[in-house]
């Protein structure tokens, strides 16, 4: 008897509303990269609490020297490296990436725990609704971040302008909420 390897469920859920669909991508965990920040982020708190007691409260023997403008900096740098890297964490974890296609609004958004940027756009200007495959990162395989470059898999084009979304999806689940966007919205073309 042989095993198969089991099937890929969709990740996706889609919802039907009035003449479109509303798509529901969790963001895609990658425990590697989830152990690696939350660690860091162990450090990252150690020097921010001692670089920053420095700043505030600078020892004895340093004197009145004035502000030490090279801890001040690289405190600065320090704690956007530590944004990141817990915005990243949160992102992997909680993250939502939303889609809203009906004739009357096309809305995208990005989203943890409620919080987050939505894009809207005048459904009259939205044409092409498509899949898109192959699309990989310059960089190699990295995490599903919502600044990062690697494969977003669905478009549409807006006016002169490519619209891209769904960075969670593989090109296999692209292709099948693209075939479903286009069933329930007929008034996009795919292609």
């Amino acid at each position: 008897m042989s095993r198969y390897v089991p099937v890929a469920e969709q990740r996706a859920t889609i919802q039907p509303i009035g003449g479109g669909v509303d798509i529901s991508i969790p963001a895609r965990r990658n425990w590697l990269f989830i152990a690696f920040f939350s660690l860091w982020l162990v450090g990252w708190v150690v020097g921010e609490w001692t670089v920053g007691k420095t700043l505030l409260f600078p020892p004895p023997e340093r004197g009145e020297t004035g502000l030490d403008l090279f801890s001040l900096v690289w405190l600065i740098v320090w704690t956007f490296g530590g944004l990141f890297a817990f915005t990243s964490v949160l992102w992997m974890l909680f993250g939502v990436e939303r889609a809203r296609i009906a004739r009357d609004e096309v809305s995208l958004r990005r989203e943890v725990f409620g919080v987050g940027r939505t894009w809207q756009y005048d459904p009259r200007a939205v044409s092409r609704l498509r899949a898109l495959e192959g699309v990989e990162s310059p960089f190699g395989a990295m995490p599903d971040l919502p600044w990062n470059p690697r494969g977003q898999t669905l478009a549409f084009d807006y006016g002169a302008k490519t619209i891209r979304f769904g960075s969670s999806l593989d090109a296999a689940e692209a292709v099948q909420i693209a075939g479903k966007i286009t069933t329930t919205a007929t008034w996009l073309v795919a292609t």
